[in-house]
């Protein structure tokens, strides 16, 4: 069974809290948010498994895993997750078995993508299912390993998804304080935080690090496929959850504070329009800041817009790379060129 029992941290970049080695740095970029200064904080520079959020929080999963005495890995995410990936990869790098159940897209497609093909070439053995037999193939890739005589973990709670949500969102409370740190060293404080915002999980340990800490800054989350009202939804189960696993009261004005904008989305998930192939090709070029058209590349596009479209100037900005390097390379045959800075 491998090297499991060291535990999270003999992962590279991996810690119990969801903490690294280092913070992730900030970074100032000019002359790309109207009359803003633009901040990003380069989360997908996290040294394992081509970083992003989701690695900071496959530390949580695996960290909660061992204290549960788990010994397999259940993960779920499309071709295009990169969870997925980074879950197959820590479990590859710890000894452990992983399954990966893995949903077709709305229409029935199974989109090729390097992440899918990490997560194969590391071992994980991945179930496809329809979008409404997820359950039944949660409970299968369970069973499965249970008959080997592993003790599997489920990332998301039980066979419905229900259940392990307080886990993840400790990895961007711990984000969360960086920002606060980098912000007393810099004696500047941000106005706005955004991010790209898919299963909500990222942008709930935001908030709750708000709630944490009495910070006024607004988070806000472009989502890449949900409805604002679906999203927002999930990010307060998520905020719950946490808070009343750390016996924090939940504030009265919660939901208010959530803000997520759905004016983005372009067709759905996975999908981009010009414009925002146009704002990837610029950020590489400008700043060699690979964006994805998927998640960050939506977001960051996502964020251009918004700030234009209500006039917000003069502010001070932070954008979370939220990391999907895979799948920048992903977009390259379909690419029209770079716009030179």
């Amino acid at each position: 069974m491998g090297a499991y029992a060291n535990g999270a941290a003999a992962l590279p970049g991996f810690a119990p809290d969801g903490s690294l080695l280092t913070p992730t740095p900030i970074v100032e970029l000019d002359g790309m948010a109207c009359d803003n200064e633009l901040y990003v904080k380069r989360d997908d520079l996290i040294p394992f498994s081509f970083g992003g959020n989701k690695a900071r929080i496959a530390q949580c999963f695996f960290s909660d895993a061992l204290a549960r005495g788990c010994n397999a890995i259940v993960a779920y995410g499309s071709t295009r997750s990169n969870l997925a990936r980074v879950m197959a990869n820590g479990a590859a790098r710890m000894g452990m078995p992983c399954a990966v159940v893995s949903p077709d897209e709305a229409d029935g497609s199974r989109p090729r993508s390097f992440n899918a093909e990490l997560c194969a070439r590391l071992g994980a053995q991945v179930h496809p299912c329809q979008k409404g037999e997820v359950a039944q193939a949660v409970e299968a890739a369970l069973d499965e390993l249970r008959e080997q005589g592993f003790r599997p973990y489920y990332i998301y709670g039980n066979r419905f998804g229900k259940g392990n949500e307080a886990t993840p969102v400790q990895a961007y409370v711990h984000a969360s304080r960086e920002v606060a740190d980098w912000e007393r060293a810099s004696g500047a404080s941000f106005d706005y935080v955004f991010l790209a915002t898919g299963t909500g999980m990222t942008q709930a340990g935001l908030l709750c690090g708000n709630v944490l800490t009495g910070s006024s800054c607004e988070v806000v989350g472009i989502s890449v496929a949900r409805s604002a009202e679906a999203a927002t939804e999930h990010i307060e189960g998520y905020c719950r959850a946490y808070l009343a696993s750390r016996g924090v009261d939940v504030p009265a004005d919660l939901h208010s504070r959530i803000c997520v904008s759905d004016g983005f989305l372009h067709g759905g998930y996975g999908r981009a329009d010009a414009a925002e192939q146009q704002t990837i090709r610029h950020a590489f070029a400008h700043a060699g800041m690979p964006l994805d058209e998927t998640y960050v590349g939506k977001g960051f596009d996502g964020m251009l817009r918004y700030l234009r479209e209500r006039d917000i100037c003069g502010k001070r900005i932070l954008f979370l790379h939220t990391g999907g390097t895979p799948l920048f390379f992903d977009a390259l045959d379909g690419s029209e060129g770079v716009v030179r800075a």
